[in-house]
């Protein structure tokens, strides 16, 4: 068992040096792209550099006169559409409380504001469940007496209610390559359908219409009880007019949904990332690229994903957090599935920190020397209009030069930052506020009259892991057939279900170890609610105990002969020694006298190899499932466990503590977050306590090394696993404490041939009471003769005895 643990602690030392050096070699090999020159703002429209929100290709330095004069055209032609009869803005409810998704339409841009998921509970930033509460503060409770649940917004309201989701965007023709026209996603578009919204009205199909360059535009929304998507379709028509018989090309493009809620931001690894997936039509492969939030905010924008002589057909777009994803994805239920050209994750919103250089004088902007040394000019937005609301939002005594703040900004449809909100500096990590969204443009279409094009998406909004939904059940069952729809023939099952980005996921899917982490991940899955089902309904941490043993019990007969094989290596250890005398001087003969005495002996020195090799398909596919698994969202366990895919959360120690929880040293090695965790303390001691009493004693000052070392190590790796979820914690535990009574069922190992017998040495508390007795201090000895110590002085045992 101890070679088992050994290894174990080998390959996370390997794991992570690995990891490190191989972002250390990417950033050596392909460094950051540099950003963008800025452009000097005109006295017409004050811009900056694009961070491309609706750009086809990146900016270039010799295009920003040009840029300047298409936002120009842009004011004028968003003023000139205002000038006519607009619609009034409206919003309505798709959906009920009892579907399991519900969603808020807005008239503005004909966008969907907030996404609500009926069948999930919502989560805080800091993991924690939460509850609904009446206007007065107080939780709301059912009539038995339990407290009400806050269904989960997955996409946020608040950060939707200037810019929607799932804007449409149409391109000039005049402009090819460049942004589209910001016309669509700022106006009111008409709700043809229904016409009238009455109180309680249940709305299962919202209608909205508008035309613009002699094209009229519909979109239409559906939302059905069962689905965990809805359904939008986009339809193109040709209005009548001068040249309306002929051809006319057009190309527009959706954006997938932004502001998706975070949770456990603190703790968690994944905080908002960028999918793609398509389909290689030349090797019929499916493909993915994943993108986090943290490098397209650093590049300005994502790498795009572009269709080139049909090379591919993009069938996803969008953004994820760690439990949950929001996809643009094409119906397949459409004849025509290969309209789209080009997908792209750009940046939303974000947060920065800096020192104010300048305020304008009318207070509406202000110059910020952010920490890379530029200088950045933000805006106000509506929120912060007025010196005296910034004063009254800031509690920071206003905004002022010299003032060291933390701004969270979003963009307008020219690029230039809009801030939003401000925070104190050290309270802040701009990583937590990095919102992104991805993009999906069309080929060019060629509009005819009396011939309407039709695009239909799906619009998902649910678990990333979506075999998952299979696994709900009563009110929240999913039917089998919608399931099967979304994993294998959309093939969501890749946002989960894929090898990691780079050369070294490449690798590991050439050499299939992808495919046996997923399957062993996905058995793990089927497990853990196989045994919640059919044994253990009311505890999802019993079900992990129960795995562990499972596991563990069924690798008894290997973990038990590599055991032995590390007995027998040990009582051989005499004879090693003697060889290790005999060929000092020739390491061949010394190699090869060592294997001859393993084969005399029937030992396998790799033999412990191979235990390795078995468990890291079931570690890993565990740790993937409980990173993945929405059971253990939010599931609780003991008394103060509330979240068992979270850390267990003890108690607060506050988020102010220097290097360990502030929020502006998020990232660091010593950074373990606001809350004191329990579990990860209780693993580690286990793990040194088994280390302690199980490992042999050392042959030489060389293993005596060896084995402080190793408890070193553990420390490190207690520190570096603080925030993992309690539930793997919990496995931890159960697999040490199977590992103390595996040892018991093991032979004790022989001493060597002519080594003198040690007496027994009892139980772990009859050799925890003999170390007692020998540490206490000596009885004391007689005064000293003349010339002796003085009183006072320490006088040796040894010496007090003679």
């Amino acid at each position: 068992m101890e070679n088992n643990n050994k290894n174990f602690i080998i390959f996370l030392v390997v794991s992570f040096l690995l990891l490190v050096g191989w972002l250390q070699l990417q950033l050596w090999l392909w460094p950051p792209k540099p950003r963008p020159p800025k452009a000097e703002p005109s006295a017409e429209v004050q811009t900056e550099p694009k961070k491309e929100p609706l750009r086809e290709k990146p900016a270039k330095t010799d295009l920003a006169q040009e840029r300047v004069a298409w936002a120009a055209q842009d004011v004028a032609r968003i003023t000139r559409q205002a000038a006519r009869p607009q619609p009034i803005r409206r919003t309505l409810i798709l959906g009920t409380d009892s579907d399991n998704l519900k969603a808020i339409l807005d008239s503005r841009g004909a966008a969907v504001r907030s996404v609500v998921l009926n069948k999930f509970q919502q989560a805080d930033e800091h993991g924690r469940p939460v509850w609904k509460k009446d206007p007065e503060g107080n939780l709301l409770r059912d009539e038995r007496g339990n407290k009400v649940p806050l269904p989960l917004e997955l996409v946020r309201g608040d950060l939707n209610h200037d810019a929607g989701s799932y804007l449409l965007f149409h391109f000039d023709p005049e402009r090819k390559g460049h942004d589209p026209l910001p016309t669509l996603g700022q106006i009111n578009w008409a709700l043809v359908e229904p016409e009238k919204i009455e109180p309680g009205q249940v709305v299962r199909r919202a209608v909205f219409t508008t035309e613009i360059d002699g094209v009229r535009i519909t979109k239409t929304y559906t939302l059905q009880p069962g689905d965990y998507h809805i359904g939008l379709e986009v339809q193109l028509e040709r209005l009548p007019g001068p040249g309306a018989d002929q051809p006319r090309p057009f190309r527009y493009q959706l954006t997938s949904a932004h502001g998706l809620r975070t949770e456990g931001e603190w703790y968690t690894y994944v905080l908002r990332n960028a999918l793609v997936g398509w389909r290689d039509t030349k090797r019929d492969l499916f493909l993915r690229s994943l993108e986090e939030a943290q490098r397209i905010s650093h590049r300005l924008g994502g790498d795009p994903v572009e269709v080139v002589e049909n090379d591919k057909e993009l069938r996803w777009a969008g953004v994820a957090v760690q439990y949950f994803a929001s996809m643009v994805v094409v119906d397949d239920e459409q004849e025509d599935q290969n309209f789209l050209a080009r997908a792209r994750a750009t940046l939303e919103g974000a947060a920065m920190k800096g020192r104010i250089k300048s305020v304008a004088a009318d207070g509406q902007s202000f110059v910020l020397l952010g920490r890379d040394g530029a200088e950045y000019t933000f805006r106000l937005g509506p929120p912060l209009a007025g010196l005296e609301s910034i004063r009254e939002a800031m509690g920071l005594g206003g905004l002022r030069e010299g003032l060291n703040i933390a701004v969270l900004y979003t963009f307008n449809e020219y690029d230039q930052r809009i801030a939003t909100a401000f925070r104190p500096e050290e309270a802040t990590e701009p990583l937590f506020y990095n919102d992104i969204v991805a993009r999906v443009a069309t080929k060019p279409i060629e509009l005819k009259a009396g011939a309407p094009v039709r695009h239909k998406y799906l619009l998902y909004n649910g678990p990333v892991k979506v075999r998952l939904l299979g696994q709900l059940e009563g009110d929240k069952a999913v039917a089998p057939e919608l399931v099967d729809r979304y994993e294998n023939r959309l093939r969501l099952s890749a946002m989960t279900d894929y090898h990691s980005p780079g050369w070294l996921g490449e690798f590991s899917d050439k050499i299939y170890f992808t495919a046996i982490l997923i399957k062993a991940t996905n058995l793990m899955h089927g497990v853990l609610w196989g045994l919640h089902r059919y044994i253990m309904p009311w505890s999802w941490g019993l079900c992990i105990i129960m795995l562990t043993v499972l596991v563990r019990g069924l690798m008894f007969p290997i973990s038990r002969k590599q055991a032995l094989t590390s007995i027998r290596m040990q009582e051989l250890a005499p004879e090693l020694k003697k060889l290790q005398e005999k060929y000092k001087n020739d390491r061949q003969a010394l190699g090869m006298a060592q294997m001859e005495l393993y084969r005399k002996h029937g030992v396998n020195p790799l033999g412990s190899c191979w235990l390795l090799l078995l468990q890291m398909p079931i570690f890993l596919g565990l740790y993937y499932a409980l990173q993945e698994s929405i059971h253990f969202r939010l599931a609780p366990f003991w008394p103060w466990i509330e979240n068992l895919a979270a850390p267990d959360m003890l108690f607060w120690w506050t988020d102010q503590i220097p290097w360990i929880s502030r929020p502006a040293d998020y990232g660091s090695v010593f950074y373990l977050g606001p809350y004191f965790n329990l579990l990860p303390v209780l693993a580690v001691a286990l793990m040194i306590l088994q280390q302690s009493l199980l490992a042999p004693p050392a042959m030489d000052e060389q293993q005596a090394m060896q084995l402080r070392l190793m408890k070193y190590m553990m420390v490190i790796f207690g520190l570096m696993f603080y925030k993992v979820a309690a539930g793997l914690c919990i496995y931890f535990i159960a697999s040490s404490l199977w590992g103390f009574a595996e040892r018991k069922l093991l032979p004790k190992r022989k001493p060597a041939p002519g080594a003198p017998s040690t007496p027994d040495q009892g139980g772990f508390l009859q050799r925890l009471r003999e170390r007692l007795e020998a540490s206490r201090v000596a009885p004391p000895s007689p005064a000293p003769a003349a010339g002796g110590p003085a009183r006072g002085d320490a006088v040796p045992a040894a010496v007090s005895a003679g």
